[in-house]
Order: structure tokens, then sequence, then C-alpha cells
């Protein structure tokens, strides 16, 4: 076996099984990567500054965090993002709801700042 079709096997592997909670596919306790097949949806964040964060934000094991965000947004009313931060993503993968909490620097998530400005 030539090492492109190596390579290319290997990449295969890597992107199969991200795609649902229930997923096989395992990453490391310290990855805070989105899987490859779940892009960060920008629109979830409230702020200009909490978009330039997240993008900004390496993983410590593979640096950049995703390659593209979604290549279109979809509006969301604001209750329906602050709902699904506050469920932890629940139509999404474990591991790119762990990558959404990381991102913002204080290690709180969206949900918490949501209840604190709210009197809560």
């Amino acid at each position: 076996m030539d090492t492109k079709t190596r390579i290319r096997k290997l990449e295969a592997q890597a992107q199969e099984g991200h795609g649902n909670r229930n997923s096989k596919q395992s990453f490391p306790e310290s990855c805070i990567c989105f899987p490859g097949d779940e892009p960060p949806d920008l629109e979830v964040f409230d702020t200009n500054e909490e978009r330039g964060a997240a993008v900004a934000l390496l993983c410590p094991l593979h640096g950049k965090r995703f390659t593209e965000p979604l290549p279109f947004q979809v509006y969301r009313a604001k209750w329906l993002r602050d709902r699904e931060w506050n469920d932890d993503f629940p139509t999404h993968s474990r591991q790119y709801a762990k990558a959404m909490r990381a991102s913002f620097p204080d290690g709180q998530t969206r949900g918490r700042q949501i209840a604190k400005e709210g009197g809560a």
C-alpha cells in the first residue's frame, strides 16, 4: 500500500463515528475539538466577542478546533439558543457539547451566565 492510499484510509477512519450522542468514537479527555461532521454554529454566540473567543481558542492536543464553521447560519430566537446551552446541546454529540462549553475562557457555560444575569 502506498503512502497516499494509507493517508486517505486513515483520514477516512478518523472522520467516522462522530455523528451522534451514542457514537463509539472516543476523543481524549483534554481534546476540545469539534467533531469533523459537526462544525460549530457560530450563530449560537450572542456577541462578536464570544464568536471571536470561540474561533481563537485552540485545542491543547490538536491546535485548531475546526476547519470551517457552518457555511450558512439559520436564525434561531434567543430563547432557543439559551435552551440549547442549558440542555447541553441534546441534538449533538457529547464532543460537540464539550467543545461548545470550552468556548468560554472562564470555563462557565453560557447557561450559567444567563442565570446569573437573570438574578438566579
